[in-house]
């Protein structure tokens, strides 16, 4: 017999739902199957797997306002106490493991069960912070190929050592309802190209993707590695691996046909040849770097723009320039902007990208470009490389659209590994000597948050 509280019409149901946190729902879910129908939508549906004020953190402040607005679904749990936020972070770093697990049925559950589940979600942000361990990241991109009814998509993949690589198996058919979608960091080219099949329907692309990294690790070996995974098409005429992720576009760059809101974003080289004294230095200059690989990002980013400018309403450039873990000394970003913003990347980019703007042709759609990192308005000094304008030239270009500038950020790469000095992000590398991950939050979890792995054993 129902009890009194099960006879309520489901509204009412959705309604003391409201005030519950993502593990008191999950607890309540596995009451009975008539609370389970009602509550695994509002788990699934919608999934955040990011620390709570992530985004809002780490995103340039001029986009701080746009971030607010999409809501994001944090996962907010019982307080315990203050964490710092790099502990915060790693803990829901956890989490987007066991989501992952869930979908890859590592606790041998009912097949049926885990197509459910993928069935219900429909927008995902997630951190992989084991994109490759084999123990930990299996089949992390495979995993998210099952989503079938995904329209939002946004990961930030890190870097592990792909000692072991997980081969990306795609399921036949690609995210036919994608729209949406958000790359960012060292996200593998076989899901790249996966993904990218459903370019037709991507309404908003946001790419930010960072090659194999080459440190002084990874100089054992390291080319002996890469070389024996990597495809023809992803070596040069040498047979060097110098593929750089955006590559994996070319084959369907043509058929983003419905795209409106573009943000592209790189690391940009200093200087042409920034990376010799490095490689130079572990014996191994000829290897190619993700500094120098980020030269053919641009061509990329011309073409793509040249293809969809009928549609673009909304166009974000963030150019990142690139420093080594030790190089700034104690600069804040701020002051390596403005000295570095006008590097050989800079140049690259004007005679690359900017003539796509300013050619006479037709953007009818186009109503706002950002700029990051691109110019330093009045902060310039004299002693630095001075630019040419780019903002105010797309003003003149573009005198109804909205064009606005912003300082940017930094890159700092590690010379032992050559991945980024991350902090929480992984594209954004500290400010000088401030420790963003020491930063307090009161949006504190328990230890009750498992329940992507409760659920996915099904309520009484």
């Amino acid at each position: 017999m129902a009890s009194p509280i099960e006879c309520l019409p489901n509204e009412l149901s959705l309604l003391f739902t409201e005030y519950l946190l993502h593990g008191d729902l999950a607890l309540l879910s596995r009451v009975s199957k008539h609370f389970q129908a009602i509550i695994e939508p509002i788990l699934w549906t919608k999934v955040e797997l990011h620390s709570p004020s992530f985004h809002e953190h780490y995103i340039h402040k001029e986009l701080q306002e746009t971030e607010k607005a999409l809501h994001r679904p944090y996962q907010f749990d019982h307080a315990v106490e203050t964490e710092y936020r790099s502990d915060r972070d790693s803990h829901h770093d956890k989490k987007a493991l066991l989501f992952v697990n869930v979908l890859n049925n590592r606790h041998n559950s009912d097949p049926g069960r885990i197509r459910h589940l993928a069935g219900l979600v429909r927008w995902l942000c997630l951190p992989v912070a084991n994109m490759y361990s084999e123990e930990d990241g299996v089949g992390a991109c495979s995993a998210l190929a099952s989503l079938a009814n995904l329209e939002y998509l946004e990961i930030s993949a890190f870097w592990n050592p792909p000692y072991k690589p997980v081969p990306f198996s795609a399921f036949p058919d690609p995210l036919s309802k994608l729209r949406t979608l958000k790359l960012r960091g060292y996200v593998p080219g076989e899901f790249v190209s996966y993904v990218y099949q459903s370019a037709s329907t991507i309404t908003e692309l946001e790419l930010g993707l960072l090659v194999h990294p080459a440190g002084l690790e990874m100089c054992q070996g390291a080319e002996e590695y890469l070389l024996s995974c990597a495809r023809a098409e992803e070596r040069d005429e040498s047979g060097k691996y110098v593929v750089y992720v955006e590559a994996y576009m070319a084959p369907t760059i043509h058929q983003f046909t419905s795209l409106t809101r573009l943000y592209l974003c790189r690391p940009t080289p200093i200087e042409e040849d920034q990376d010799a004294h490095f490689f130079d230095f572990c014996g191994f200059s000829d290897f190619p770097s993700i500094i120098s690989s980020e030269f053919g990002v641009l061509d990329e980013w011309a073409t793509l723009l040249q293809a969809t400018r009928n549609t673009l309403v909304h166009v974000t450039l963030d150019h990142r320039p690139v420093g080594d873990e030790y190089e700034p000394r104690n600069t804040s970003n701020i002051e390596y902007m403005i000295e570095n913003c006008h590097g050989d990347g800079y140049f690259q980019f004007v005679d690359t990208v900017l003539p796509v703007f300013l050619h006479e042709q037709d953007w009818p759609a186009l109503q706002t470009i950002q700029l990051f990192g691109f110019e330093c308005d009045n902060l310039d000094h004299p002693l630095y490389e001075q630019g040419f304008d780019i903002d105010k030239q797309l003003q003149e270009r573009f005198p109804n659209v909205r064009v606005t500038t912003g300082i940017g950020k930094r890159i700092l790469y590690q010379y032992d590994t050559g991945t980024v000095v991350d902090w929480g992000d992984v594209l954004d590398s500290p400010d000088g000597f401030s420790d963003h991950s020491h930063s307090h939050s009161h949006d504190s979890d328990s230890d009750s948050d498992h329940y992507y792995y409760l659920e996915e054993e099904g309520a009484g």
